[in-house]
């Protein structure tokens, strides 16, 4: 039990949304901050907001004041 608290190998639950999956320890902090869809962003057109990766789409087409 010691050891899963600091295995390399230890699946864990993404913080951003569980609907990741389960991800191992060793990879983690490169999927939150690299390659989760649901990581917080900022506005690719730079209004200011910031959103999980997988609504920006929905928000630059319908929300976005800069959108024109």
């Amino acid at each position: 039990e010691k050891h899963l608290k600091v295995c390399s190998y230890t699946p864990m639950v993404c913080p951003n949304n569980e609907f990741c999956g389960k991800i191992i320890r060793k990879e983690m902090e490169r999927h939150k901050n690299e390659l989760c869809p649901f990581r917080i962003v900022e506005c690719v057109l730079n209004c200011g907001l910031m959103l999980p990766l997988n609504d920006m789409d929905d928000h630059v087409k319908n929300e976005c004041p800069k959108f024109k």
